[in-house]
């Protein structure tokens, strides 16, 4: 029996809306109501057994006909709600790619049963599982006898990124993918070819005829139909299409061959022989952890290439683990090392610079999780950033709904029997009355000489 959904009993946000409905929240669930002009296109979407396929490749979220109706649609989709989003400018370079080859893939799926996606950009994906899954319905569209209508969308903000992180521009690539504004074609067309860099005049006239080309391969054969000599037009966009299917081709083939940064950063290859067996504090911090009976979730911050979080997610109770750090290289051998784990995400994050723009939730709003782990990291953003503390701890304690567990480095860059001189007031007892602003103390344990771990109970 139909059930009538009352709207206003229900969740949204001012973004959540396009062409085929408005999307509500509803527990765990994501119920999306139907305009009725696209009900029939929808109903389409299942019964030609697109929906079913995507949602078994595990390319979309599993999406089914709701029971409910409303009093001014009788089409209501229910979907699983994605927890832990992430953004694309989280993401490592093969991430990206894979995102980059997972909206490929749809659009061929899209294409065998009569449509195609019209708007892919990298806000309409997001990783789910630990793998890439697009979540935007309302950019699926009819196909007719025309190009992929979103493949400049798809250029411009997915694959032109992927190109700056390939040449070692990461910085400017997570700059891109920030923007609530897709990059014009002519700043698409001079980051990706050095050779219309030296001449960004010719650079402007292709960018126009490219242009010009993919409307070509776009227009309707109806409009094209009016026109006079309307059978040189035809052939003039069947010649357009053929260009534009070229080079898709072209452009997919780059993408494949694609490799990756080069760049080294400091840390990047900290982790390269780690052994946890061989870190005797290690095995003592995962004792620690595993006397935390509710803890299911850890948030590592400065997790490098996440060596250690993959040895508590193994030896612990811990179920779900977020491994973060400010190198996209580290954290790419971190992804490509669990990308088969369901429950290990790997993203590029500074815990002390949380950034979010418009309508985008912060990271820890996002991520939070029942334990944020932060080892030998607080003595380098205090004594070599002049970080302050009481900021730090700010940030952190926005990570976790509970735990904390934290190393304070008594000597501060101590290395190999060198001592630094340290402000006077980088002392233990400093350390510890701030903690205890945001933390009670649950144990101290000095875990070597310049090596002191705090755990602690977020206070509420």
């Amino acid at each position: 029996m139909t059930k009538i959904l009352n709207i206003s009993e229900l969740t949204s946000r001012d973004n959540s809306c396009d062409i085929i409905g408005r999307i509500y929240f509803l527990d765990d669930r994501i119920i999306r109501v139907i305009n009725n002009d696209y009900r029939d296109q929808l109903i389409d979407f299942f019964s030609s057994g697109m929906m079913q396929e995507l949602i078994e490749k595990k390319l979309i979220p599993n999406t089914w006909i709701s029971e409910f109706t409303t009093s001014d649609s009788n089409l209501i989709l229910e979907s699983s709600l994605i927890t832990r989003w992430s953004y694309a400018y989280e993401w490592s370079f093969n991430m990206l790619k894979d995102a980059a080859h997972s909206i490929l893939l749809i659009n061929d799926i899209l294409n065998k049963y009569g449509y195609e996606l019209v708007d892919p950009h990298q806000e309409n994906i997001t990783f789910f599982n630990n793998k890439p899954i697009y979540i935007d319905l309302g950019s699926i569209r009819k196909k007719y006898d025309s190009a992929w209508s979103g493949f400049e969308a798809y250029l411009l903000s997915v694959y032109t990124p992927l190109k700056l992180m390939s040449d070692s521009l990461d910085s400017v690539a997570r700059s891109v993918l920030r923007l609530e504004y897709t990059i014009s074609p002519d700043e698409g067309l001079l980051i990706r070819s050095c050779f219309f860099r030296n001449f960004p005049r010719l650079a402007k006239c292709f960018s126009s005829l490219s242009n010009n080309i993919y409307r070509a391969s776009n227009l309707s054969n109806s409009n094209l139909s009016r026109i006079k000599f309307s059978h040189l037009f035809y052939f003039l966009k069947k010649l357009a299409i053929w260009i534009m299917l070229y080079k898709q081709v072209c452009f997919n083939k780059k993408l494949i061959k694609m490799p990756a940064p080069k760049l080294s950063y400091s840390w990047s290859n900290y982790h390269d022989n780690f052994e946890i067996s061989k870190a005797h504090r290690l095995l003592l911090i995962t004792d620690i952890i595993n006397t935390l009976h509710d803890a299911h979730s850890l948030t590592e911050v400065a997790a490098n290439q996440g060596k250690f979080s993959e040895y508590i997610l193994d030896n612990t109770s811990i179920n779900f683990i977020i491994a973060t750090d400010r190198d996209p290289l580290a954290v790419d051998k971190m992804y490509l090392s669990n990308k088969f784990r369901e429950n290990f995400l790997a993203l590029v994050y500074d815990c002390t610079n949380p950034y979010a723009i418009g309508y985008r939730a912060t990271f820890p709003d996002r991520m939070r999780s029942d334990v944020v782990l932060c080892l030998a990291l607080i003595h380098h953003l205090i004594l070599t950033f002049n970080i302050d503390l009481d900021y730090i701890f700010n940030c952190l304690s926005k990570l976790t709904s509970k735990y904390i567990l934290i190393e304070f480095m008594p000597l501060g860059l101590y290395s190999n029997g060198e001592s630094i001189s340290l402000p006077i007031f980088y002392t233990e007892d400093w350390f510890k009355s701030i903690f205890t602003k945001y933390f009670s103390i649950i144990r101290i344990d000095r875990l070597e000489a310049n090596r002191i771990l705090y755990v602690g109970q977020l206070s509420t």
